[in-house]
């Protein structure tokens, strides 16, 4: 997905912040099926679309899941990022599935690091997959700009 600043307007600047409308990232939406789908994978089902904008000089994101572990087996999160994404501008953190650490911080939504943690920095275009079951946050955002994030719930087919 190395055009996808070309397939979205991305945010614009409004009298109280950015504003992201989902329907301005449908064709990124179909880039990204078609993408997963050259991957090998089968989607099934897009559950959520979502558009998530962090905001300049934020603070560190939750740890969190966004699905117990014993629910949604066949689905899947498919992130991708409208910028380059380091640590500095809020990059998805993930700590190890299993990892009770990382399994009580996501049950109690702390916010500080957790040793072990590992920041996921992307590249405008990349896609990151992870399951909803994957404990995981987003660094905080140190810079002037607004970080954007467009996540599709999918889920697979398995048979």
């Amino acid at each position: 997905l190395r055009d996808t600043a070309s397939l979205t307007t991305g945010p614009r600047q409004q009298p109280n912040g950015y504003r992201a409308v989902i329907h301005e990232y449908l064709p990124l939406v179909d880039a990204m099926e078609t993408a997963m789908r050259r991957a090998g994978y089968r989607p099934q089902e897009l559950k959520l679309v979502s558009v998530f904008t962090q905001s300049p000089l934020g603070f560190r994101r939750y740890w969190h899941r966004d699905s117990k572990e014993d629910e949604n087996q066949d689905d899947i999160l498919v992130l991708c990022y409208l910028q380059d994404t380091q640590e500095e501008n809020g990059a998805l953190i993930i700590g190890t599935r299993g990892d009770e650490r990382f399994n009580a911080a996501a049950n109690d939504y702390v916010v500080g690091p957790i040793e072990g943690e590992r920041v996921v920095p992307s590249t405008l275009g990349d896609m990151i997959l992870i399951k909803p079951q994957q404990p995981h946050c987003a660094a905080r955002n140190s810079t002037t700009e607004v970080r954007l994030l467009v996540r599709l719930w999918i889920t697979l087919k398995t048979n």
